[in-house]
């Protein structure tokens, strides 16, 4: 019969959980979880599933942050803990909307699709400041001619 000693170091024990959009209670798919040590060094990462979970493995005792963030979010970061003998029980992270600013979109109509307009009796301007798809174009009533 043999026996075999593990250091209680070497022991893993999970930390699992959710990233949720706190203002809609939807998951946030895709969202970078970091483990960082005490000094802030990254340690481990993963990224949550469609339905905002993760699950990382960490060694028993061991001290560290977590650290969540994904584009259109404000990245966030936990308080120090501590992972102990026993597995935890599952997190729930919310992570506050940033939306991400962009520069506007100015599109210009070249010769073809101005032709291709005027066949059907509209301009650029006569649609206004709008995305419209061929459909839509081709949907549009013709205009009222003045005689």
């Amino acid at each position: 019969m043999a026996l075999c000693l593990v250091p209680a170091e070497s022991l893993a024990q999970t930390v699992s959980g959710t990233v949720v959009d706190p203002t809609t209670v939807a998951p946030v798919a895709d969202a970078s979880v970091s483990v960082l040590d005490p000094d802030s060094e990254p340690r481990r990462a993963t990224l949550t599933d469609s339905l905002g979970r993760f699950i990382l493995e960490l060694q028993a005792g061991q001290q560290f942050y977590l650290e969540v963030s994904r584009l259109g979010y404000i990245t966030t970061r936990s308080m120090l803990l501590e992972i102990g003998e026993e597995s935890s029980p599952p997190l729930t992270i919310e992570l506050e909307p940033k939306p991400v600013a962009l520069r506007g979109l100015e599109v210009e109509v070249d010769r073809e699709a101005e032709e291709f307009l005027g066949s059907l009796g509209h301009t650029p301007e006569s649609l206004g400041a709008r995305w419209i798809s061929h459909e839509q174009i081709m949907a549009l009533p013709p205009p009222e001619l003045a005689l």
